[in-house]
């Protein structure tokens, strides 16, 4: 992720929003991060396949 800048920034927004939103439930927090992390993992894997 550290390549991609924007993918980098997306992610950091949404962790900052998550830990507002669940400061005190962190199976939320983490769960809230899952379709996110899949969606980088596809996409990753989708690039290195075109190497």
């Amino acid at each position: 992720m550290n390549s991609h800048e924007d993918e980098k920034k997306r992610y950091e927004e949404l962790k900052i929003d998550l830990f507002e939103k669940y400061k005190n439930e962190r199976k939320k927090y983490t769960f809230g991060k899952d379709k996110y992390i899949k969606e980088i993992i596809s996409k990753a894997i989708k690039d290195s396949s075109k190497k």
